[in-house]
C-alpha cells in the first residue's frame, strides 16, 4: 500500500512538470525593464510597456501595482495610463500599458529599484475558475544631478495645404534627455515641381518644448515668401541644433484648391467695398435730393 501511494505521488509530480503550463505561458509582458541612470529632481519619465496574451478570445480585467521595494518613495511616484484597473479587450493580443513616473523636485539622489506586477482577473467559466496571470516589469533608477539636453527627430512629415496657406511641417521629436528640450530652428526651402528652382524660403521656430524622455509631434509653420498655387511642389527641410543640421527631408506636397471664397477672397473684398461706397453715396445723394426739395417747397414766393 505505501509503495502503491509512493508511486502516486511520484507520478503526480512527473505530470506536472511534463505537461505544458499552458496558462502561465499564456500572459507576458515585454519589455520587462524599466531603466533610466539620468533622471534629476522634477523630471518625469514615460515608458509603454505591452501585455501579450496568448489567448485573447475574451476580454481581461488586469491590474497593476508598485513593489517599491527598499524604495518606497516609488508608490508615490508612479502611476499608469489608462489607470491601475483595466479590462483588455477580446482580440487584443498586445495591450499597451503606459508607465509614468513623476520624479518630486526635492527627491534625494541615489538609485531607486523596485518593480511593477501585472496581475489578471480571470472570470469565472462554469464552476471552474482559470488561473489568474501575472507579469512583472523591473524598475532600475538613479536620479543625480548630471543635465543633459539632448533630442533626435523621429521623422518629419509636409502636409498637404491649400491655396494662400503657409507650408506647414510635422516633426515629430523624441527627448532622450533629462530635461524640457526642442530643436533650435528649422528652415522650408520651397522648390518648383521639378525640384530644381527655389521658389522661396523660410525659418520656422519651435514654440513648445517636448518633456524629458518622451516624445511629442510639433507643427512648424514656414510663411515663405512666395504665394502658393495650385499644384505640385518640392520642399528641403532642415533641423538645427548648436548651429549644425541633425535632420533632412526633401519630398514632394500638394497643394489643392481652395474653397470659393479662399479663391476669390480678395475679388469679393474689394466688390463688397466697391457696394459698400456706392450705397453709402446713394443714401447721401437721396438725402440731398430731399432736402433741396423740401427748401423749394418752403421758400416763399416773390411778388
Amino acid at each position: 500500500m505505501k509503495k502503491t501511494n509512493f508511486l502516486f505521488v511520484i507520478g503526480v509530480i512527473l505530470s506536472a512538470c511534463v505537461l505544458p503550463q499552458s496558462a502561465q505561458a499564456g500572459f507576458g509582458v515585454s519589455p520587462g525593464l524599466v531603466s533610466e541612470q539620468n533622471l534629476v529632481p522634477g523630471a518625469r519619465l514615460e515608458r509603454t510597456i505591452y501585455l501579450v496574451q496568448a489567448d485573447n478570445n475574451q476580454s481581461l480585467d488586469a491590474k497593476a501595482s508598485v513593489d517599491s521595494g527598499s524604495a518606497k518613495e516609488l508608490k508615490n511616484w508612479v502611476s499608469f495610463v489608462p489607470g491601475s484597473s483595466f479590462t483588455i479587450p477580446g482580440g487584443v493580443q498586445q495591450y499597451p500599458l503606459k508607465i509614468v513616473m513623476v520624479i518630486p523636485s526635492d527627491a534625494e539622489l541615489g538609485k531607486y529599484t523596485g518593480s511593477v506586477t501585472i496581475n489578471t482577473v480571470p472570470p469565472k467559466s462554469g464552476e471552474q475558475i482559470t488561473v489568474a496571470l501575472a507579469a512583472r516589469v523591473n524598475i532600475d533608477l538613479s536620479i543625480g544631478n548630471n543635465v543633459v539636453s539632448d533630442f533626435s527627430v523621429r521623422s518629419m512629415k509636409i502636409l498637404d495645404v491649400i491655396e494662400s496657406e503657409n507650408p506647414r511641417v510635422v516633426f515629430d521629436i523624441a527627448n532622450i534627455g533629462n530635461v524640457p528640450v526642442a530643436p533650435d530652428g528649422a528652415s522650408f526651402e520651397l522648390l518648383n515641381k521639378y525640384g530644381d528652382l527655389r521658389l522661396g524660403y523660410a525659418d520656422g521656430d519651435f514654440t513648445e518644448k517636448v518633456s524629458s524622455f518622451s516624445d511629442k509631434k510639433i507643427t512648424v509653420d514656414f510663411p515663405v515668401d512666395f504665394k502658393l498655387s495650385e499644384g505640385e511642389y518640392w520642399g528641403y527641410v532642415k533641423v538645427y541644433k548648436q548651429g549644425k543640421v541633425v535632420a533632412e527631408l526633401k519630398t514632394i506636397f500638394n497643394v489643392n484648391p481652395g474653397s470659393f471664397f479662399v479663391r476669390y477672397s480678395t475679388s469679393i473684398v474689394v466688390a463688397s467695398l466697391l457696394v459698400l461706397i456706392l450705397g453709402v453715396f446713394v443714401v447721401m445723394r437721396n438725402r440731398r435730393i430731399s432736402r433741396l426739395k423740401l427748401e423749394q417747397g418752403n421758400a416763399t414766393p416773390v411778388v
